[in-house]
């Protein structure tokens, strides 16, 4: 199960409640809420948000699906790309000018452009400097598998995911329909915090920045 993206703590903080002041049954509301928040957060985005504190770069394959991108995963750099091929040519290791990491600048690492003038099999079709729709190699029609080296994981939840959590975990915690699942002494309540329309305008407004490219 993921962790929940904010805190108990936090989520009273904003709230100007006391835990010591509270009824259990109030307790577990806001803990439901944080959870379901936490869902809607990364439904509404597409990530995860997972943390990951270690530096090492690890490899991780990705097959390629014709989109002219490589969907990877939120990274926070990338050390090493190399293209390999199912049925015949040989694995190639792309310098640093055949690969950009999108998108520029930014902290959201997710999509991968491969643009080498210098790669063998390649279809140069429909003006691409390398077109990896379509690998001309010696079996014809494999679509090549990308190796990324980096590390994974984000170095810490960003601060406005977070305070778009505490929004959503509030808004959810007034609305008893906004709760994912819950149970009370005999009482329970669902929804689906999947749609988009389940945050708070504000939160969104945070975190469309975060939502993954879908090309």
């Amino acid at each position: 199960m993921a962790a929940d993206l904010i805190t108990f703590e936090r989520l009273l903080d904003a709230l100007n409640k006391v835990v010591t002041d509270m009824e259990p049954q109030e307790v577990r509301k806001y803990q439901a809420a944080i959870r379901s928040a936490s869902t809607a957060v990364r439904a509404y985005t597409d990530r995860d948000f997972t943390v990951n504190t270690s530096s090492t770069a690890k490899p991780r394959i990705f097959e390629y699906d014709d989109s002219g991108y490589i969907d990877i995963d939120d990274c926070q750099k990338v050390t090493s790309v190399r293209i390999t091929f199912p049925y015949g040519g040989l694995p190639q290791t792309l310098t640093t000018d055949q690969w950009t990491l999108m998108p520029y600048g930014g902290e959201i690492k997710d999509n991968l452009i491969i643009y080498s003038p210098l790669a063998y099999g390649m279809s140069r079709e429909m003006g691409f400097t390398w077109n990896l729709d379509t690998y001309d190699g010696p079996y014809g029609g494999a679509p090549p598998y990308v190796e990324v080296t980096g590390v994974w994981g984000w170095e810490e939840i960003p601060e406005d995911v977070q305070q778009a959590t505490v929004w959503t975990a509030a808004a959810f915690s007034e609305d008893a329909r906004q709760v994912t699942s819950e149970s009370i002494e005999g009482f329970s309540r669902s929804m689906n915090v999947l749609a988009p329309t389940a945050l708070p305008l504000r939160a969104r407004d945070l975190l469309d920045q975060y939502r993954k490219v879908v090309v």
